[in-house]
């Protein structure tokens, strides 16, 4: 029928037209040459890659660097210097703590002593008055020791440097360490008294601080005198102090008699 012709006729026209045979090429066979040079390239290029693009550093890839022997060196120097300043620190330490330990010690020997002191004054009598009455008599033998030879150290020993007072057979009153030891110098040079001797000490007054002796001394070339010495007790020091000493001569030496029958007193003189 005229439909299915027309409809043939439509599709054969629309058919496009058979595509053209593709050429192909032979293949060519590479020359080793060339293959072996390709090779070595493509290994190259595989192994940069692999440095450069597939390996990261990661702790299990790094390599740790050999430093404990210096570590442990630097670690026993660093502690070695630290222990010594340690040390150097205890020390002064323990020299501060001496010292302070010192000076609480003289704190309290110094308010021992101040509290010694007040009780003696307070007290005024001797503790023991035997070994008292020894020390001031020995005390007393020292000064005309010191005087029979003629020697100035001797001489302030026996003096008190805190109070001093002498008066010579005839002299005014000298008082004061320096001057009183000044006026022995010149008594020692002189030649008009070749010795003395102290006879007849008597021990008249006696406290725990204080204590008087009189007593006769006898000049070589000389009348007699009589001398009147007050010596101080030096707590710190522990000795007798010779602090007064009083010289002058007899000018009556006969002692005055008791009352008589008619009730006067009767003197003896020269």
């Amino acid at each position: 029928p005229p439909c299915l012709t027309h409809a043939v006729r439509s599709r054969t026209a629309a058919k496009p037209p058979p595509a053209p045979p593709l050429l192909v090429a032979p293949a060519r066979t590479p020359e080793p040459s060339n293959m072996r040079t390709t090779g070595r390239t493509l290994i190259v290029a595989l192994s940069l890659a692999g440095l450069t693009l597939g390996w990261t550093p990661t702790p299990s890839n790094l390599r740790p660097v050999r430093t404990t022997g210096v570590r442990r060196h630097r670690g026993a120097a660093l502690f070695s210097a630290a222990d010594d300043e340690v040390r150097e620190l205890e020390l002064e330490a323990r020299e501060l703590a001496v010292k302070a330990l010192e000076l609480r010690c003289e704190a309290k020997e110094a308010e021992m002593d101040m509290i010694i002191e007040k009780n003696v004054k307070e007290s005024g009598v001797a503790v023991d008055p035997e070994a008292s009455a020894a020390a001031v008599l020995a005390a007393n033998q020292a000064f005309y020791t010191a005087h029979q030879s003629r020697r100035l150290a001797d001489m302030r020993k026996v003096w008190s440097k805190d109070s001093a007072v002498v008066i010579h057979a005839g002299k005014p009153v000298i008082a004061g360490y320096q001057d009183v030891m000044h006026s022995y110098t010149g008594v020692f040079r002189s030649k008009s008294v070749e010795s003395i001797k102290c006879s007849d000490p008597r021990l008249v007054a006696l406290s725990q601080q204080t204590a008087v002796v009189v007593c006769n001394e006898e000049y070589t070339g000389a009348s007699k005198m009589v001398a009147t010495n007050v010596f101080q007790n030096n707590i710190r020091e522990d000795k007798w102090e010779l602090v007064s000493h009083h010289s002058s001569p007899v000018m009556f030496p006969n002692i005055p008699r008791p009352r008589n029958e008619t009730g006067r007193m009767a003197m003896d003189y020269p």
